[in-house]
Formats: C-alpha cells, structure tokens, sequence
C-alpha cells in the first residue's frame, strides 16, 4: 500500500548508500534499499524550500513620481527578476518573475478606494498570480517583523517598499534603493526655538514608518544674537545621557547658520531627541530620508 513521505526539512553530511548494478534495488529492503536516498533529497529539498522561500532578485528599487495626487500617481518597482512565493490560497510553491519595471496606480490599491488616504502610510507587495508572473499591489496593512511578508500572508504577499501620503492624500515622491529611502521634497518637521540645556523630544513619524529606527536628518540652526557660542545635539528618543549624541558648535554671529546631516537612532515612536544650549537659537529639523 502506498504511504506518504514524511519530509524532514535538513541537510545531513553522512549520504546513504545507493544501489550498485546487479544489487537487488528494493524500495525499503536490501544491502541498499532505493528509500533512503529519495529520503534524502526529499529532506534537502524542504530544507532550501524554507530558506529561499521570500527571496527576490530585483525589486530592491521604489519610487515615486513628484506632482502625484490622491487619484492620479505613479509607483515604480524595478524588475524582479525571481521571487519565491506560494500562491494565493494554495500550498504550491512558484518562482516568478516580471519582464520590466512595474508601474501602479489607484487601480492597484486594494480594497479600490476612490482616492489615496490623508497622512498614511502605504506598502507595496508581490506575489504569484497564478502564472508566472510576479504582480504587485499596493496596500495600508503593514509587514511584519521581519520586513519580508505583509501581516497576515506570511509565505504570500512579499514586502518590496513603503511610501507616506501628505494632509491632502498625495504621496510623497520619494526614491529607495536596497531599504534606503530619500526624499525629493523637504519638510520641517519642528522649527521653534528650544528651552537652553533641556532635551526634548520630537516625533518624525509624519516621515518615518513605524517600522523603521533609522532616520537621516537635516538639522540646521539659525542665531538670534551674537553674544556667546552656540551648541546643539541630536540623539535617539529617550536615550540616557551616556547616549551618543551628534552636535554642532561654533562661535558665530547674528543670523550665521549652522546645518548639519547625519544617520540618528530613532525609538519605537519615531522619536529623536534635541538640544540647544541657548534660547535664541532657532533650530529646524527635518527628515531627509530613512533606512528599513
């Protein structure tokens, strides 16, 4: 009677003996049994299976176009050239791939809404659409811990990038490359003048996704007065005062500008912290770009 084999995904350094010509080459028996072998490679094979399962070649390239609006915008996705990914609703497992940059819009939104939503935050997938033929959407559910699927379709729906929507439901036009993000347009995030020698906290999260601890910020101060010498930091949210900071210092004089831009730690709030040691400083922070 015919059984089912029963796979244990590994990949063991001792091979079985294989048959040689003239051996009697039963299935389970004899001085070398053909089961074993099969076993083997039954075994290697869902051991790959499971570590490539989510692999993408390709697709490590987003952008979105400037001038977009809630309803007409255009989302690019370099070529993709194998993903690994089940199908929608069933167990096999597909290599696809696209022919060329795949370019989405508001069709490709799902749930079809009438516009893009204010102030949120975008995800872009791929996934086998039966054939073999990689296509993408874009989606508000995020991915999970990992990066590599959306929430909820492990194995599916493959995380290739985000984007963020203005107050008026635009995206904001932005480029990745390999998880790093910059954006085309600048925002000032907070620009107010400081309370001297206290660190405060500002959120980046109108530009940062939830998912991301690393923001690159452009920080640049300008001098009310001319008296003293003018000092300000940057550091990750809620850090200790034992926290490595990135500061600027100069003496200079009325109206001089002091800009700098560096990678800095964010917390799980989007957060960074900032200080200036005077109150006539005018500090202004903004968001440059992330890493994921």
């Amino acid at each position: 009677m015919a059984t089912s084999v029963v796979e244990t995904p590994r990949i063991v350094a001792t091979l079985p003996t294989r048959p040689q010509d003239g051996d009697d080459a039963y299935l389970d028996a004899g001085a070398a049994p053909i089961m074993p072998v099969l076993q083997h490679l039954y075994d290697a094979a869902g051991a790959l299976r499971i570590a490539a399962l989510g692999q993408m070649s390709g697709g490590d390239r987003l952008s979105v176009d400037p001038g977009g609006t809630n309803t007409v915008f255009a989302v690019r996705v370099s070529r993709i050239v194998g993903l690994l990914s089940r199908q929608t609703g069933s167990t096999p497992i597909y290599a696809t791939y696209t022919a060329g940059e795949t370019s989405l819009d508001l069709t490709d939104v799902d749930g079809a809404p009438a516009a893009l939503a204010n102030s949120t935050w975008y995800y872009v997938y791929a996934f086998c659409n039966g054939t073999a033929t990689t296509q993408a959407y874009i989606s508000t559910v995020a991915p999970e811990s990992s990066l590599t699927w959306r929430t909820g379709a492990e194995g599916v729906d493959r995380y290739v990038g985000c984007f963020r929507t203005n107050g008026s439901g635009a995206p904001l036009p932005v480029r990745m490359h390999r998880g790093r993000y910059v954006y085309w347009t600048k925002q000032t995030i907070v620009s107010a003048l400081s309370t001297a020698g206290v660190w405060a906290a500002q959120s980046l999260a109108t530009r940062v996704p939830p998912h991301a601890r690393v923001a690159t910020i452009n920080a640049q101060s300008s001098r009310a007065s001319n008296t003293g010498t003018r000092a300000f930091s940057l550091r990750p949210g809620g850090a200790a005062a034992s926290a490595f900071d990135y500061s600027a210092l100069q003496h200079n004089q009325l109206g001089d500008i002091e800009e700098m831009r560096v990678e800095v730690l964010t917390n799980a709030s989007q957060e960074v912290d900032y200080y200036t040691n005077d109150t006539t400083s005018l500090l202004e922070i903004g968001v440059a770009g992330f890493a994921e």
